[in-house]
């Protein structure tokens, strides 16, 4: 596939207001607090997910997980949409023939989420996918609730770096990924989808004044929510210029087309106001 090229020279101050900017942790919230609920999530020949509410002291949603088939089973969520994110959140029963469990999927969310969206996955004892199921606009108050799509707004501080047809950039600040001697320090961006399916995207090469670095992350967003996407660079501190070329990719590691972005870091025009 042809490789366009999009070079942006808006004049974007992302590292001087990124040089303020630490590290902010933030739970997702959600808009309903009802926790006694039974809800079938997804029913088929080899699962049936039952949602049964929220515990507060875990952090996550409770579930009755069934596997209906006549083998071991892993069952997980790959990606699960929370308030316009994609995350990966915590979930991932191993099941034996024909047996039923209850299990915690963790989320890092202050209340009960209303509406589920997500990707079910089944593997088999050997690691194989045998089966994985879209859950769409669920309802888990047990009545009728509006799309868990959201329309993409930059929280407070961010830069809008990109945007397109298919993507939109934002620049949200420094984030510290990891503990201890594993630390990393990381400019944090958000991968906005806006296509109908998931996408998968990452840095595949960026520069640094002029010096070339691996990025090592990459994100997943579901359509119409957005990914976080962390650039790790040796000296975050040191940058003059950021260039970076950025890919996005089918589920299935189609590649959809690639970016070029141009980040002017400083000097910066809302500096100078």
């Amino acid at each position: 596939m042809k490789r366009r090229h999009y070079i942006l020279a808006a004049g974007l101050c992302v590292f001087a207001s990124l040089c303020g900017c630490g590290k902010k942790e933030q739970k997702t919230e959600s808009s309903t607090e009802e926790e006694n609920v039974t809800v079938i999530v997804l029913d088929n020949d080899k699962v049936t997910l039952t949602y049964t509410g929220y515990d507060k002291e875990a952090d996550g949603m409770t579930f009755t997980v069934s596997n209906k088939t006549g083998d071991p089973v892993n069952i997980y969520f790959g990606d699960v949409a929370i308030n316009g994110e994609t995350i990966q959140p915590l979930f991932g029963p191993e099941l034996e023939a024909n047996a039923t469990e209850e299990d915690v999927c963790m989320i890092e969310c202050d209340k009960a989420v209303s509406v589920l969206n997500g990707i079910l996955f089944i593997d088999n004892d050997a690691g194989e996918t045998v089966g994985h199921y879209e859950v769409k606009d669920v309802s888990l108050s047990g009545k009728a609730e509006a799309s868990g799509d959201q329309s993409f707004t930059l929280k407070d501080g961010a830069v809008q770096v990109f945007d397109n047809d298919k993507i939109t950039i934002a620049y949200t600040g420094i984030e510290t990924d990891g503990e201890g001697e594993d630390a990393e320090t990381c400019l944090a961006f958000e991968i906005y989808n806006k296509t109908d399916e998931l996408i998968q995207a990452t840095f595949d090469t960026i520069l640094v004044n002029g010096t070339d670095e691996e990025p090592s992350y990459m994100t997943e967003a579901l359509g119409h929510t957005y990914g976080k996407l962390l650039c790790d660079v040796t000296d975050p501190a040191s940058i003059k210029e950021l260039t970076a070329s950025v890919s996005i990719y089918t589920a299935e590691d189609e590649l959809i087309d690639s970016y070029s972005c141009l980040l002017y870091t400083s000097p910066s025009p809302r500096d100078r106001g």
